[in-house]
């Protein structure tokens, strides 16, 4: 059994949303879950403190959540500063995208678990889908391709984008929020 959907998608939603994907090549529900606490400064880099879905096996539904930081590039940061400032009236544990189209899921089998942004999700693939091929996900592979062309290495790439690390190395590599963000910062 699913809970009915959001009703509408929030105007500061439909205008922001697609900025937060590109600039930083997370996936729709890490940006979508993004609370007011999540916005901070660390070690002087202004940082979003989103957890990393990932499922440890495909074929599982038991998720693997792990946090990390994402630096908030120089392009992103006027986005940033205007949905903070429509948002400033908001406790610190309340949603950064209260109306991205949360929706509950509650099934039989499992614990209720929140789908966030699952409603931006889908209505932003099917416009998108009348224009051309490209849907959301495509940011994640455009965030990707940028910091490749800009010469950063995959490790890095793949700390900025929660990817799992390819190698036994790749997890003993430190990376410091600076290299991070001068990474996203190479988000045309």
């Amino acid at each position: 059994m699913e809970w009915p959907n959001a009703p509408t998608i929030g105007v500061m939603e439909w205008t922001e949303l697609p900025w937060f994907y590109r600039y930083t090549g997370a996936r729709c529900a890490e940006i979508g879950q993004l609370r007011m606490m999540d916005v901070k400064i660390v070690d002087g880099i202004l940082v979003l403190d989103t957890m990393t879905l990932k499922t440890s096996n495909r074929k599982s539904q038991d998720p693997v959540i792990r946090r990390r930081l994402v630096p908030v590039s120089d392009k992103l940061k006027p986005y940033l500063d205007r949905v903070l400032v429509v948002r400033a009236d908001a406790k610190p544990e309340e949603d950064l995208f209260p109306q991205a189209g949360h929706r509950l899921v509650v099934s039989i089998t499992s614990m209720p678990y929140t789908r966030h942004a699952w409603g931006f999700s889908n209505l932003y693939n099917r416009h998108a889908k009348r224009i051309s091929e490209i849907h959301l996900h495509c940011w994640r592979a455009y965030a990707i391709s940028q910091m490749a062309r800009a010469g950063f290495p995959p490790e890095v790439r793949s700390r900025v984008v929660g990817h799992s690390s390819s190698g036994v190395h790749d997890g003993y590599t430190h990376f410091d929020l600076k290299t991070l963000k001068a990474a996203v910062d190479a988000i045309a």
